[in-house]
Protein backbone atom coordinates (compact mmCIF):
# COMPACT_ATOMS: atom_id res chain seq x y z
CA UNK A 1 0.00 0.00 0.00
CA UNK A 2 2.96 2.13 0.98
CA UNK A 3 4.47 2.08 -2.70
CA UNK A 4 1.41 3.47 -4.39
CA UNK A 5 1.47 6.71 -2.50
CA UNK A 6 4.83 7.35 -4.62
CA UNK A 7 3.14 6.86 -8.01
CA UNK A 8 -0.85 7.32 -7.09
CA UNK A 9 -0.90 10.91 -7.83
CA UNK A 10 1.32 10.92 -11.18
CA UNK A 11 0.09 12.28 -13.70
CA UNK A 12 -2.21 12.31 -16.26
CA UNK A 13 -0.38 15.27 -16.75
CA UNK A 14 1.40 14.37 -19.98
CA UNK A 15 -1.84 12.69 -21.12
CA UNK A 16 -3.26 16.22 -20.88
CA UNK A 17 -0.35 17.31 -22.59
CA UNK A 18 -0.60 15.06 -25.74
CA UNK A 19 -4.53 15.99 -25.84
CA UNK A 20 -4.46 19.44 -25.84
CA UNK A 21 -1.08 19.18 -28.23
CA UNK A 22 -3.07 16.97 -30.98
CA UNK A 23 -4.82 18.39 -33.87
CA UNK A 24 -7.55 16.77 -32.19
CA UNK A 25 -9.34 14.89 -35.43
CA UNK A 26 -7.82 18.65 -38.00
CA UNK A 27 -9.71 20.55 -35.60
CA UNK A 28 -8.60 24.35 -34.83
CA UNK A 29 -7.23 26.41 -32.58
CA UNK A 30 -8.48 29.26 -30.41
CA UNK A 31 -6.34 31.89 -29.73
CA UNK A 32 -6.39 33.72 -26.38
CA UNK A 33 -4.66 36.02 -23.45
CA UNK A 34 -4.91 35.07 -19.73
CA UNK A 35 -3.47 37.21 -16.56
CA UNK A 36 -2.96 35.63 -13.97
CA UNK A 37 -2.67 38.00 -10.68
CA UNK A 38 -1.71 36.91 -7.27
CA UNK A 39 -3.90 39.42 -4.86
CA UNK A 40 -3.11 38.22 -1.45
CA UNK A 41 -1.07 34.83 -0.11
CA UNK A 42 -3.96 32.95 -0.97
CA UNK A 43 -5.99 34.64 -3.48
CA UNK A 44 -5.59 34.86 -7.24
CA UNK A 45 -7.64 36.85 -10.11
CA UNK A 46 -7.51 35.19 -13.39
CA UNK A 47 -8.89 37.04 -16.48
CA UNK A 48 -9.60 34.90 -19.75
CA UNK A 49 -9.95 37.09 -23.20
CA UNK A 50 -10.43 34.66 -26.27
CA UNK A 51 -10.24 35.79 -29.62
CA UNK A 52 -13.15 34.55 -30.64
CA UNK A 53 -16.87 32.72 -28.58
CA UNK A 54 -16.17 29.76 -27.07
CA UNK A 55 -18.64 27.70 -25.14
CA UNK A 56 -16.42 25.63 -22.48
CA UNK A 57 -12.87 25.36 -21.10
CA UNK A 58 -11.62 22.07 -20.50
CA UNK A 59 -9.57 22.42 -17.34
CA UNK A 60 -8.69 18.08 -16.95
CA UNK A 61 -10.30 15.28 -14.96
CA UNK A 62 -12.89 16.21 -12.28
CA UNK A 63 -11.74 17.99 -9.16
CA UNK A 64 -15.03 18.48 -7.62
CA UNK A 65 -13.72 18.93 -4.42
CA UNK A 66 -11.36 21.45 -5.56
CA UNK A 67 -13.33 23.46 -8.00
CA UNK A 68 -15.83 23.70 -4.79
CA UNK A 69 -13.75 24.89 -2.38
CA UNK A 70 -11.70 27.30 -4.46
CA UNK A 71 -12.91 28.46 -7.23
CA UNK A 72 -15.41 32.07 -7.34
CA UNK A 73 -17.05 31.42 -10.40
CA UNK A 74 -19.69 34.28 -11.91
CA UNK A 75 -23.59 33.74 -10.98
CA UNK A 76 -24.27 32.40 -14.84
CA UNK A 77 -21.28 30.10 -14.93
CA UNK A 78 -20.70 26.31 -13.68
CA UNK A 79 -18.60 23.30 -13.87
CA UNK A 80 -20.08 20.06 -15.65
CA UNK A 81 -18.82 16.73 -16.27
CA UNK A 82 -18.13 14.99 -19.74
CA UNK A 83 -18.84 11.10 -20.18
CA UNK A 84 -14.75 11.19 -19.87
CA UNK A 85 -15.04 11.93 -16.53
CA UNK A 86 -13.30 15.61 -17.38
CA UNK A 87 -14.54 18.76 -16.08
CA UNK A 88 -15.86 21.81 -18.37
CA UNK A 89 -16.13 25.55 -16.73
CA UNK A 90 -19.43 26.64 -19.44
CA UNK A 91 -22.11 29.12 -18.68
CA UNK A 92 -25.42 27.46 -17.27
CA UNK A 93 -27.47 28.53 -20.36
CA UNK A 94 -24.76 26.95 -22.47
CA UNK A 95 -23.88 29.79 -24.03
CA UNK A 96 -21.17 31.11 -25.86
CA UNK A 97 -18.34 33.98 -24.30
CA UNK A 98 -15.10 35.18 -25.13
CA UNK A 99 -13.92 36.28 -21.37
CA UNK A 100 -14.25 35.49 -18.14
CA UNK A 101 -13.06 36.50 -14.59
CA UNK A 102 -12.67 34.06 -11.88
CA UNK A 103 -11.24 34.27 -8.58
CA UNK A 104 -9.26 31.01 -6.97
CA UNK A 105 -8.26 30.79 -3.83
CA UNK A 106 -4.82 28.65 -3.30
CA UNK A 107 -5.70 24.88 -2.76
CA UNK A 108 -3.36 23.12 -0.21
CA UNK A 109 -4.82 19.21 -0.15
CA UNK A 110 -3.78 16.83 -3.31
CA UNK A 111 -5.76 16.31 -6.02
CA UNK A 112 -5.92 12.41 -6.87
CA UNK A 113 -5.68 11.44 -10.51
CA UNK A 114 -5.06 15.03 -12.11
CA UNK A 115 -2.72 17.69 -12.28
CA UNK A 116 -1.73 19.21 -9.05
CA UNK A 117 -3.18 22.99 -9.07
CA UNK A 118 -0.53 24.20 -6.92
CA UNK A 119 2.63 23.88 -5.21
CA UNK A 120 3.08 25.06 -1.68
CA UNK A 121 6.07 26.33 -0.28
CA UNK A 122 6.60 28.38 2.73
CA UNK A 123 8.87 31.31 1.20
CA UNK A 124 5.88 31.34 -2.19
CA UNK A 125 3.57 29.05 -4.22
CA UNK A 126 3.44 27.98 -7.87
CA UNK A 127 0.46 27.61 -9.73
CA UNK A 128 -0.26 25.39 -12.92
CA UNK A 129 -1.34 26.89 -15.74
CA UNK A 130 -2.60 23.49 -17.35
CA UNK A 131 -5.87 23.22 -15.39
CA UNK A 132 -6.42 26.95 -15.84
CA UNK A 133 -7.31 25.60 -19.74
CA UNK A 134 -6.52 22.55 -21.29
CA UNK A 135 -8.54 23.13 -24.59
CA UNK A 136 -11.74 24.60 -25.68
CA UNK A 137 -15.11 23.71 -27.01
CA UNK A 138 -17.13 25.82 -29.85
CA UNK A 139 -20.26 25.79 -31.93
CA UNK A 140 -19.39 25.69 -35.44
CA UNK A 141 -22.27 27.52 -37.26
CA UNK A 142 -24.44 27.63 -33.98
CA UNK A 143 -24.74 24.14 -34.23
CA UNK A 144 -22.04 21.50 -34.24
CA UNK A 145 -20.04 21.53 -31.01
CA UNK A 146 -16.38 20.93 -31.77
CA UNK A 147 -12.97 20.75 -29.43
CA UNK A 148 -10.44 22.95 -30.44
CA UNK A 149 -6.90 23.39 -29.43
CA UNK A 150 -5.88 26.44 -27.02
CA UNK A 151 -2.80 28.58 -27.92
CA UNK A 152 -3.05 31.02 -25.14
CA UNK A 153 -0.20 33.37 -24.06
CA UNK A 154 0.11 34.37 -20.07
CA UNK A 155 0.83 37.18 -18.36
CA UNK A 156 1.92 37.33 -14.70
CA UNK A 157 1.21 39.91 -11.68
CA UNK A 158 2.81 39.29 -8.46
CA UNK A 159 2.33 40.89 -4.79
CA UNK A 160 4.43 43.63 -4.11
CA UNK A 161 8.71 42.42 -4.09
CA UNK A 162 7.72 39.21 -5.30
CA UNK A 163 9.90 37.30 -7.89
CA UNK A 164 8.29 35.24 -10.40
CA UNK A 165 9.50 32.55 -12.25
CA UNK A 166 8.39 31.24 -15.47
CA UNK A 167 10.20 28.12 -16.77
CA UNK A 168 12.20 28.95 -20.09
CA UNK A 169 11.35 32.91 -19.50
CA UNK A 170 13.07 35.72 -18.53
CA UNK A 171 9.71 38.00 -18.94
CA UNK A 172 6.52 37.86 -17.10
CA UNK A 173 4.69 39.32 -19.70
CA UNK A 174 3.10 37.86 -22.96
CA UNK A 175 4.55 34.20 -22.84
CA UNK A 176 3.11 31.11 -24.99
CA UNK A 177 2.26 28.55 -23.01
CA UNK A 178 1.12 25.28 -24.64
CA UNK A 179 0.08 22.05 -23.96
CA UNK A 180 -0.07 20.86 -20.45
CA UNK A 181 1.03 24.29 -19.13
CA UNK A 182 3.41 25.21 -16.54
CA UNK A 183 4.00 25.57 -12.69
CA UNK A 184 5.17 29.37 -12.31
CA UNK A 185 6.73 30.37 -9.08
CA UNK A 186 5.39 33.27 -6.79
CA UNK A 187 7.71 33.96 -4.23
CA UNK A 188 11.71 34.08 -2.66
CA UNK A 189 14.05 33.49 -5.69
CA UNK A 190 16.82 32.74 -2.94
CA UNK A 191 14.78 29.14 -2.86
CA UNK A 192 16.13 28.55 -5.82
CA UNK A 193 19.31 26.18 -6.86
CA UNK A 194 21.03 25.67 -10.20
CA UNK A 195 23.68 23.27 -11.93
CA UNK A 196 24.37 22.89 -15.72
CA UNK A 197 21.48 20.71 -16.13
CA UNK A 198 18.60 21.33 -13.43
CA UNK A 199 17.27 24.05 -11.71
CA UNK A 200 15.96 23.30 -8.78
CA UNK A 201 13.73 24.88 -6.01
CA UNK A 202 12.92 23.10 -2.61
CA UNK A 203 10.73 23.90 -0.02
CA UNK A 204 12.63 25.50 3.14
CA UNK A 205 11.12 22.63 4.96
CA UNK A 206 12.63 19.98 2.94
CA UNK A 207 14.74 17.65 5.10
CA UNK A 208 17.94 17.83 5.10
CA UNK A 209 18.75 14.55 4.62
CA UNK A 210 17.46 14.67 1.26
CA UNK A 211 18.37 18.23 -0.30
CA UNK A 212 21.23 16.97 -2.06
CA UNK A 213 20.13 13.30 -3.17
CA UNK A 214 17.38 15.20 -5.46
CA UNK A 215 19.46 17.00 -7.21
CA UNK A 216 22.04 14.14 -7.72
CA UNK A 217 19.22 12.01 -8.78
CA UNK A 218 17.86 14.19 -11.29
CA UNK A 219 21.02 14.69 -12.80
CA UNK A 220 21.92 10.97 -12.96
CA UNK A 221 18.59 10.09 -14.71
CA UNK A 222 18.94 13.58 -17.34
CA UNK A 223 22.17 11.66 -18.21
CA UNK A 224 20.60 7.76 -18.63
CA UNK A 225 17.68 9.23 -20.48
CA UNK A 226 19.64 11.65 -22.45
CA UNK A 227 22.18 9.01 -23.64
CA UNK A 228 18.75 6.83 -24.42
CA UNK A 229 16.24 8.37 -25.81
CA UNK A 230 17.94 11.60 -26.77
CA UNK A 231 17.40 14.98 -25.80
CA UNK A 232 14.24 16.38 -25.29
CA UNK A 233 14.63 19.08 -23.22
CA UNK A 234 15.72 22.98 -25.22
CA UNK A 235 16.47 24.44 -21.50
CA UNK A 236 17.20 23.16 -17.91
CA UNK A 237 14.86 20.69 -16.11
CA UNK A 238 12.69 22.50 -13.60
CA UNK A 239 12.15 20.49 -10.15
CA UNK A 240 10.05 21.80 -7.58
CA UNK A 241 9.34 19.75 -4.44
CA UNK A 242 7.43 20.68 -1.28
CA UNK A 243 7.36 18.59 1.87
CA UNK A 244 4.23 19.22 5.15
CA UNK A 245 5.19 17.07 8.21
CA UNK A 246 1.35 16.61 8.07
CA UNK A 247 0.09 14.24 5.86
CA UNK A 248 -2.15 15.78 3.01
CA UNK A 249 -3.30 12.35 1.83
CA UNK A 250 -5.97 11.41 4.16
CA UNK A 251 -4.13 10.41 6.88
CA UNK A 252 -2.70 7.55 5.10
CA UNK A 253 0.96 8.91 6.79
CA UNK A 254 4.02 9.57 4.33
CA UNK A 255 3.78 9.76 0.56
CA UNK A 256 4.79 11.73 -2.59
CA UNK A 257 2.74 12.56 -5.59
CA UNK A 258 2.93 14.97 -8.00
CA UNK A 259 3.39 15.54 -12.19
CA UNK A 260 5.62 15.73 -14.68
CA UNK A 261 4.73 18.46 -17.65
CA UNK A 262 6.73 20.33 -20.56
CA UNK A 263 10.34 19.92 -19.28
CA UNK A 264 9.35 20.24 -15.48
CA UNK A 265 7.80 18.02 -12.27
CA UNK A 266 6.64 19.06 -9.42
CA UNK A 267 6.28 16.93 -6.34
CA UNK A 268 4.18 16.90 -3.12
CA UNK A 269 5.86 15.19 -0.23
CA UNK A 270 4.27 14.92 3.19
CA UNK A 271 3.57 12.86 6.39
CA UNK A 272 6.55 12.52 8.79
CA UNK A 273 8.97 9.43 8.30
CA UNK A 274 10.34 9.56 11.61
CA UNK A 275 9.86 5.94 12.12
CA UNK A 276 10.70 4.98 7.67
CA UNK A 277 14.34 4.18 7.36
CA UNK A 278 16.05 6.67 5.43
CA UNK A 279 17.05 4.17 3.05
CA UNK A 280 13.75 3.56 2.26
CA UNK A 281 12.37 7.05 2.54
CA UNK A 282 15.18 7.98 -0.08
CA UNK A 283 14.47 5.18 -2.32
CA UNK A 284 10.69 6.02 -2.50
CA UNK A 285 11.53 9.86 -3.77
CA UNK A 286 14.01 8.32 -6.19
CA UNK A 287 11.42 5.58 -7.31
CA UNK A 288 9.22 9.20 -7.36
CA UNK A 289 11.42 11.28 -9.48
CA UNK A 290 12.66 8.30 -11.96
CA UNK A 291 8.61 7.74 -13.14
CA UNK A 292 8.21 11.86 -13.77
CA UNK A 293 11.31 12.27 -15.70
CA UNK A 294 10.67 8.87 -17.69
CA UNK A 295 7.37 10.76 -18.90
CA UNK A 296 9.18 13.88 -19.96
CA UNK A 297 11.52 11.72 -21.77
CA UNK A 298 9.25 8.63 -23.34
CA UNK A 299 7.36 9.06 -26.21
CA UNK A 300 3.78 9.95 -25.36
CA UNK A 301 0.61 7.08 -26.66
CA UNK A 302 -2.47 7.91 -27.98
CA UNK A 303 -5.04 9.69 -25.57
CA UNK A 304 -7.42 8.64 -22.66
CA UNK A 305 -7.21 4.83 -23.72
CA UNK A 306 -3.52 4.20 -23.72
CA UNK A 307 -2.56 4.79 -20.14
CA UNK A 308 -1.72 1.71 -19.41
CA UNK A 309 0.93 1.79 -21.97
CA UNK A 310 1.96 5.17 -21.00
CA UNK A 311 2.12 4.59 -17.15
CA UNK A 312 3.23 1.21 -17.47
CA UNK A 313 6.02 1.83 -19.64
CA UNK A 314 7.61 4.86 -17.59
CA UNK A 315 7.27 2.45 -14.76
CA UNK A 316 9.46 -0.02 -16.46
CA UNK A 317 11.62 2.86 -17.78
CA UNK A 318 11.85 4.17 -14.14
CA UNK A 319 13.04 1.05 -13.14
CA UNK A 320 15.25 -0.31 -15.31
CA UNK A 321 16.77 2.99 -15.21
CA UNK A 322 17.35 2.52 -11.11
CA UNK A 323 18.47 -1.15 -11.84
CA UNK A 324 21.05 0.54 -14.49
CA UNK A 325 21.97 3.03 -12.21
CA UNK A 326 23.11 0.74 -9.39
CA UNK A 327 19.85 2.25 -6.92
CA UNK A 328 17.88 -1.14 -7.51
CA UNK A 329 19.04 -4.42 -7.73
CA UNK A 330 17.93 -7.20 -10.23
CA UNK A 331 16.31 -9.02 -7.16
CA UNK A 332 14.57 -5.77 -6.30
CA UNK A 333 13.08 -5.32 -9.99
CA UNK A 334 11.47 -8.66 -9.50
CA UNK A 335 9.81 -8.11 -6.40
CA UNK A 336 8.66 -4.71 -7.56
CA UNK A 337 6.96 -6.77 -10.81
CA UNK A 338 5.62 -9.41 -8.66
CA UNK A 339 3.68 -7.00 -6.33
CA UNK A 340 2.23 -5.52 -9.21
CA UNK A 341 1.30 -8.92 -10.63
CA UNK A 342 -0.63 -9.63 -7.19
CA UNK A 343 -2.14 -6.44 -6.29
CA UNK A 344 -3.38 -6.74 -10.20
CA UNK A 345 -4.83 -9.67 -10.44
CA UNK A 346 -8.21 -9.35 -8.97
CA UNK A 347 -8.29 -6.10 -10.32
CA UNK A 348 -8.28 -7.51 -13.95
CA UNK A 349 -11.37 -9.78 -12.77
CA UNK A 350 -13.16 -6.40 -13.29
CA UNK A 351 -12.07 -4.64 -16.17
CA UNK A 352 -9.79 -5.12 -19.44
CA UNK A 353 -6.57 -2.45 -19.23
CA UNK A 354 -7.74 -0.74 -21.94
CA UNK A 355 -9.02 2.00 -19.96
CA UNK A 356 -9.85 0.70 -16.46
CA UNK A 357 -9.37 4.21 -14.89
CA UNK A 358 -12.98 5.26 -16.47
CA UNK A 359 -14.16 2.79 -13.80
CA UNK A 360 -12.47 3.32 -10.94
CA UNK A 361 -9.44 1.60 -11.69
CA UNK A 362 -6.66 3.73 -12.49
CA UNK A 363 -4.05 2.02 -10.35
CA UNK A 364 -4.50 -0.76 -13.16
CA UNK A 365 -2.74 1.16 -15.50
CA UNK A 366 0.22 1.38 -13.63
CA UNK A 367 0.57 -2.84 -11.87
CA UNK A 368 -1.16 -4.34 -15.16
CA UNK A 369 0.31 -2.10 -17.52
CA UNK A 370 3.93 -2.45 -15.86
CA UNK A 371 3.61 -7.07 -16.12
CA UNK A 372 2.14 -6.26 -20.32
CA UNK A 373 5.07 -3.66 -20.93
CA UNK A 374 7.15 -5.82 -19.45
CA UNK A 375 5.33 -8.99 -21.13
CA UNK A 376 6.22 -7.18 -24.78
CA UNK A 377 10.17 -5.97 -23.66
CA UNK A 378 10.53 -9.90 -23.04
CA UNK A 379 9.28 -10.86 -26.39
CA UNK A 380 11.04 -8.23 -28.55
CA UNK A 381 14.21 -10.63 -30.28
CA UNK A 382 17.64 -10.09 -29.09
CA UNK A 383 19.71 -11.18 -26.01
CA UNK A 384 18.94 -8.42 -23.28
CA UNK A 385 15.15 -7.34 -22.76
CA UNK A 386 15.91 -5.44 -19.38
CA UNK A 387 17.48 -2.56 -22.53
CA UNK A 388 14.63 -3.33 -24.68
CA UNK A 389 12.07 -0.55 -22.91
CA UNK A 390 14.84 1.63 -24.32
CA UNK A 391 14.72 0.42 -27.90
CA UNK A 392 11.04 0.36 -27.89
CA UNK A 393 10.59 3.61 -27.02
CA UNK A 394 13.18 4.84 -29.08
CA UNK A 395 11.47 3.42 -32.13
CA UNK A 396 7.82 5.28 -31.45
CA UNK A 397 9.53 8.02 -31.55
CA UNK A 398 10.34 7.98 -35.30
CA UNK A 399 6.86 8.27 -35.29
CA UNK A 400 5.20 11.86 -35.20
CA UNK A 401 3.36 12.58 -32.30
CA UNK A 402 -0.16 13.10 -34.66
CA UNK A 403 0.44 9.43 -35.31
CA UNK A 404 0.89 8.06 -31.79
CA UNK A 405 -1.76 10.19 -30.37
CA UNK A 406 -4.33 9.20 -33.17
CA UNK A 407 -3.17 6.22 -34.28
CA UNK A 408 -1.48 4.34 -31.09
CA UNK A 409 -2.12 0.85 -31.69
CA UNK A 410 -0.66 0.76 -35.28
CA UNK A 411 1.83 2.74 -33.88
CA UNK A 412 3.01 0.13 -30.97
CA UNK A 413 2.07 -3.07 -33.39
CA UNK A 414 4.68 -1.51 -35.83
CA UNK A 415 7.32 -1.02 -33.71
CA UNK A 416 6.93 -3.93 -32.13
CA UNK A 417 7.35 -6.00 -35.78
CA UNK A 418 10.49 -3.67 -36.06
CA UNK A 419 11.95 -4.77 -33.29
CA UNK A 420 11.55 -8.54 -34.38
CA UNK A 421 7.64 -9.58 -32.40
CA UNK A 422 6.35 -12.00 -34.42
CA UNK A 423 2.46 -11.78 -35.06
CA UNK A 424 1.59 -14.11 -32.38
CA UNK A 425 3.11 -12.23 -29.76
CA UNK A 426 1.55 -9.01 -30.98
CA UNK A 427 -1.96 -10.52 -30.99
CA UNK A 428 -1.44 -12.23 -27.77
CA UNK A 429 -0.41 -8.66 -26.00
CA UNK A 430 -2.93 -7.36 -27.51
CA UNK A 431 -5.88 -9.69 -26.02
CA UNK A 432 -4.61 -9.72 -23.10
CA UNK A 433 -4.76 -5.88 -22.56
CA UNK A 434 -8.38 -5.69 -24.36
CA UNK A 435 -9.57 -8.59 -22.16
CA UNK A 436 -11.48 -9.01 -18.95
CA UNK A 437 -10.24 -11.92 -17.83
CA UNK A 438 -12.17 -14.51 -15.84
CA UNK A 439 -9.47 -15.99 -14.20
CA UNK A 440 -6.44 -13.52 -14.56
CA UNK A 441 -3.92 -16.01 -13.47
CA UNK A 442 -4.25 -18.13 -15.89
CA UNK A 443 -4.45 -15.26 -18.15
CA UNK A 444 -0.68 -14.07 -16.79
CA UNK A 445 0.51 -17.61 -16.77
CA UNK A 446 -0.19 -17.58 -21.02
CA UNK A 447 1.04 -14.09 -21.46
CA UNK A 448 4.30 -14.93 -19.77
CA UNK A 449 4.74 -18.39 -22.12
CA UNK A 450 4.01 -16.82 -24.89
CA UNK A 451 6.61 -13.74 -24.67
CA UNK A 452 9.19 -15.71 -22.61
CA UNK A 453 9.30 -14.30 -18.79
CA UNK A 454 9.83 -17.08 -16.05
CA UNK A 455 7.48 -17.88 -13.58
CA UNK A 456 6.25 -20.05 -11.10
CA UNK A 457 2.76 -21.39 -9.50
CA UNK A 458 2.32 -22.21 -6.16
CA UNK A 459 -0.76 -22.98 -5.02
CA UNK A 460 -3.21 -20.12 -5.64
CA UNK A 461 0.13 -17.84 -6.50
CA UNK A 462 1.89 -16.93 -9.75
CA UNK A 463 5.49 -14.97 -8.97
CA UNK A 464 8.52 -14.53 -11.25
CA UNK A 465 11.26 -16.17 -11.39
CA UNK A 466 14.92 -14.67 -11.94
Amino acid sequence: MKYKKIIIITSVIFLLGCFALSELNGLGTVKGEVTVIHTDNDSWHIDYNFDQSVIGIMTGPETKKYHDSSWDLPEDFHFTKDESGYSWLEKKDKSAFKKISVNVKTYKKIVFYAPQPFANFNQGVSINTGPLGFASKIRLLGLVEMMHNFDLRYSFIGLKDESILVPNSDSTEDIAIKGSGYFVFFGNRDMITESEQVQLLLDNDFPSSLRADVLSTAEKFMTLYNKEFGKVLNGKLMIQMTYDKNSRNAGKGFGIGGGAQNGQFAGIMSGSFDSIPIAKVTMKLRTFMAHEMGHIWQSHIGMDDMRWMNEGGAEIISHRGMVRLGMLTEKGFNTFLNKYLVESIEDLQKVSLEAPHKKGYEQLNYSGGSLAVWAACAAIDGDNKSDNIFKMNRELAKFSKDSLTRFPKDCIASTFTKLGMNQEKIDGIDHFINTKHKNPQDAYAKLFDLTGIPYKIKGDSIFIVE
